[in-house]
């Protein structure tokens, strides 16, 4: 008995699937044999000789003459031919260039209907009841493999992205929604590109401010302003939260390997904090309180009105020197950005720079607010965080005000490199309810473990779960991440034939199987442009990155937005 089985490989991306080869064969084959059919039957019409159909066959039967009409004829149909095979063999090599083994994948996983939420027509329906206009089209991802469909987020979903370094975050998700954001937004990156693609565009619809401490763009210290974190400090409650933000930016979340001196440290910093908006200090006054341990002068500052908090400042400064010196240590590397001059002029006036009100902002109908830091220890990043936070506590006032409860016109908030110099310590907390706001975060992350070192596991996971709209767009990433979206992406069924042969006779069986439609290898593997996006409501789909220099609306956008910077510099 001899038996011979065809089987399924691993999953739907290595899964051989049949050539296009022959079908393009048999296509020439039959375009040929139709233009040599038609070519009496044109020449027939040229010459007069006859207006209807001409055929061949009984033509040479005849012995009908091969004129030059006939020639001429044979040509034309020859060049169309030619062309028609041009145009096909150009359409299959391009597509050949930019096609992906992860592929093979995409019609089984999210099309259509599966995917509705994030089709244009559905986003319409959607931002029309919430008044925006309808040149602003949704949150951009991508273009899906299958079909080729733009493929976007609504103005109501939050939006968190995993890609690693060099996976062309900047250019297919941040300028493009930096150029295409209808309203007021606020954008943080290492990258100071963004800025000279988008400045244009966003001057053109409103009023453009830089936060750069770290002068990562110096050539457009015109648009720069400084940011009183104390400004708007109402309680001490205001000066726990800004605490946590300085302390989380600096040492993670889930890094408090002595909960004594982080929980004594973070209170130390509130109290300084608020004993220096008592008195209209600015910032730069707490990390000179902190170099002296035994500095009496914010106790001084709160023993009148607010004595409970001055007797937290006395007992961080009466517990045994050593202690206090490992508290104030934590407090001090808390505030340590502050150690450079070029940092702290941008929390205190600046001559001939304004200040920047985290208020006026959010309720401006499109203005922008740029912040770059570095990377790393003695990074700008704890700031930038702050500056960040203070913003979307601003909008989410500004929203509760709102007799919808949300803002008129959508905030986006970019935070490219969120987990280097955007920590904040709550917003896994509050990404459940920004999309109800009217604030549209779009949060950038390297990898998970990224996200668990700002946030802890639990911190990441609250983050994750609460995106409506959760991008993987490859890179380095943990084997059980990989096998967590693996599953969620599933599995696909296929039918597999076992042919056999005993005394002569031919028996075949089939049955019906299912593999993983991407296994965790090709995920692990995930070609550049490629991207999984997973959207409450809908299956998986494998999308396209497209850069915003090949969008059409988008450049059309930027080029209208120069031509009008160019003819208002002329004055006319």
């Amino acid at each position: 008995m001899t038996t011979v089985e065809w089987r399924s490989e691993v999953s739907a991306v290595t899964r051989r699937t049949d050539s296009i080869t022959p079908l393009l064969a048999l296509g020439v084959i039959v375009l040929v044999l139709a233009g040599a059919v038609s070519v009496w039957t044109i020449a027939g019409w040229w010459s007069g000789s006859s207006s209807g159909f001409v055929n061949p066959a009984e033509a040479i039967r005849d012995g009908a003459p091969w004129t030059t009409t006939h020639t001429a004829a044979a040509v034309l149909v020859g060049a169309a031919i030619v062309a028609v095979i041009a145009m096909v063999l150009v359409v299959v090599l391009r597509r050949g260039r930019d096609r992906s083994p992860a592929d093979g994948a995409a019609p089984k996983m999210g099309t259509g209907r599966d995917i509705a939420p994030l089709l244009p027509g559905t986003l319409r329906k959607r931002h029309n009841r919430m008044g925006i206009p309808p040149q602003f089209l949704g949150v951009t991802v991508g273009h899906t493999v299958a079909g080729r469909l733009p493929l976007r987020a609504s103005y109501e979903d939050t939006v968190s992205v995993i890609a690693g370094p060099r996976r062309n975050k900047s250019a297919s998700i941040v300028i493009p929604n930096i150029l295409a954001a209808p309203g007021t937004l606020l954008a943080t990156s290492v990258k100071p590109d963004i800025l000279a693609e988008t400045l244009t565009v966003r001057a053109a619809a409103g009023t453009v401010r830089l936060f750069d401490p770290q002068r990562l763009a110096g050539a457009y210290d015109d648009y720069s302003c400084w940011w009183n974190p104390l400004a708007r400090i109402t309680s001490v409650e205001d000066c726990d939260k800004l605490a946590a933000v300085f302390t989380a930016a600096t040492y993670g979340t889930g890094a408090d390997d002595d909960a004594f001196f982080s929980s004594t440290g973070r209170t130390l910093i509130s109290r300084y904090l608020f004993a220096a908006s008592v008195e209209k200090l600015y910032l730069p006054a707490v990390l000179q309180w902190l170099t002296d341990e035994t500095d009496s002068t914010p106790a001084r500052i709160l023993e009148e009105s607010y004595p409970h908090l001055a007797d937290d400042v006395d007992a961080a400064q009466a517990v045994t020197q050593r202690t206090r010196s490992g508290v104030f240590a934590y407090a001090r590397e808390a505030l340590s950005f502050l150690a450079s001059e070029s940092v702290r002029c941008w929390v205190q006036p600046r001559e001939g720079r304004p200040e920047f009100d985290p208020e006026e902002f959010v309720t401006a109908r499109a203005d922008t607010l740029y912040l770059f830091s570095e990377e790393g220890p003695g990074s700008a990043g704890p700031l930038l965080a702050a500056l960040t936070r203070a913003v979307l506590s601003a909008a989410e006032n500004a929203a509760k005000r709102e007799p919808s409860g949300r803002l008129p016109v959508p905030l986006m908030a970019i935070l490219d490199e969120a987990g280097n110099i955007c920590r904040i310590p709550d917003l896994p907390e509050k990404y459940t309810h920004y999309g109800s706001r009217g604030i549209i975060p779009i949060t950038i992350l390297q990898t998970q473990e990224q996200g668990e070192q700002v946030w802890g596991q639990t911190g990441f996971g609250q983050l994750w779960a609460s995106s409506t709209v959760r991008v993987f767009g490859g890179g380095n990433a943990s084997n059980s991440f990989l096998r967590d979206l693996s599953e969620l992406i599933g599995d696909y069924e296929y039918t597999e034939r076992s042919t056999s042969t005993h005394d002569g006779k031919r028996t075949v069986n089939t049955s019906r199987r299912s593999e993983r439609i991407m296994d965790v290898s090709d995920l692990a593997s995930l070609t550049l442009g490629r991207m999984v996006v997973f959207a409450s409501g809908c299956r998986p789909a494998l999308v396209r990155s497209i850069p915003w220099w090949k969008d059409k609306a988008l450049t059309k956008l930027n080029a209208a937005a120069i031509s009008a910077n160019r003819t208002g510099d002329d004055g006319t």
